[in-house]
């Protein structure tokens, strides 16, 4: 995500400094000012920028509490507009929840929540960030946006998510989905993420609100794996078995996007407010597909090469539904 926003700041003419921990080689050597700094050493992160003041902060690695409290303390008065990139998942620690998920649908508190397994918990400390930013707008007029994306998709994705499904696509397997888990879903291509933190920026509207932010399409599984195969020329072989057979055989995540209700975020206040578009499934994962397909070098994903042969023996042993 950071370096798409960075790349995009630099077309737009912007002066940019970035702050890493100095781990991960970035593609932007003498374009930017580069600051070293674990943000969880409260020390020497205040030291390395109490002299500094910045136009514009945008923060993609607020993770905690703590982070965002830090964060707000230390950029009032040194910034006019600061971006706390959240997480849809917040809305995983509303049991009662209804879609769409607008912007006031996360739980007001998080006192007594006890959420189970990684993806809520992750929500709920992203949750807890998220208020400490709503404290800090509230008391003192911290001129903070909020936005919460929904899965983005893209390139540089270190986690490979959607690789994973484009590749089962171009190897012409089976693809195995759960039988009970059919939601849809609405996710986010990484353009769409970097034009509405750009909008954030200018628009004079956008501070002191929390907006939802997706691609437009409403997709099921097979719409998406469909996609990909009409941009492949290829054919999407979708096999459902039982959630509990794929979890035994194949270990927990083995079809990360296999929702087992819908999960649609409604946009409507970023459209309105700030001006955001969001573009089509269409357009941005035909161009995802075919990257993956003709430029993408690297080794498949992890988890595709550690299930894939136990997917295509579990296909042919147990007799699934197709769609």
């Amino acid at each position: 995500m950071g370096r798409h926003i960075v790349a995009r700041l630099l077309a737009d003419g912007h002066k940019t400094t970035i702050l890493t921990r100095g781990i991960t080689p970035h593609p932007f050597e003498g374009l930017v000012e580069w600051l070293k700094c674990d943000r969880d050493d409260i020390a020497e992160f205040d030291a390395l920028l109490y002299r500094r003041s910045f136009d514009y902060v945008i923060d993609v690695i607020s993770f905690t509490a703590d982070h965002a409290s830090h964060a707000a303390d230390f950029f009032f008065g040194r910034t006019s507009r600061f971006i706390h990139i959240s997480t849809a998942a917040v809305y995983l620690l509303n049991e009662n929840r209804l879609n769409p998920l607008r912007e006031e649908d996360a739980p007001a508190a998080i006192e007594g929540l006890k959420p189970v397994g990684v993806v809520p918990e992750y929500g709920l400390q992203k949750r807890a960030g998220e208020l400490e930013i709503e404290k800090a707008i509230s008391e003192k007029g911290f001129p903070a946006v909020i936005l919460r994306p929904a899965v983005v998709s893209g390139r540089y994705d270190y986690i490979l998510r959607d690789y994973g499904y484009i590749r089962r696509v171009m190897d012409g397997g089976p693809i195995l989905l759960p039988l009970e888990r059919r939601g849809c879903h609405r996710h986010v291509s990484i353009t769409d993420l970097v034009d509405a933190v750009m909008l954030c920026l200018k628009s004079k509207d956008a501070p002191g609100k929390i907006f939802n932010i997706t691609s437009h399409s409403i997709l099921s599984m097979p719409d998406y794996l469909g996609l990909i195969a009409g941009t492949l020329d290829a054919k999407a072989d979708i096999i459902y078995l039982p959630h509990n057979t794929l979890k035994a055989e194949l270990g927990s995540g083995y079809s990360p996007f296999a929702y087992p209700r819908d999960f649609i975020q409604d946009i409507f206040r970023a459209r309105c407010t700030i001006g955001f578009k969001p573009s089509r499934a269409d357009d941005w994962l035909t161009e995802l597909a075919h990257y993956y397909a003709e430029e993408y070098k690297d080794e498949p994903p992890e988890e595709y090469t550690r299930r894939r042969e136990k997917e295509i023996t579990l296909a042919k042993k147990i007799k699934g539904v197709n769609p």
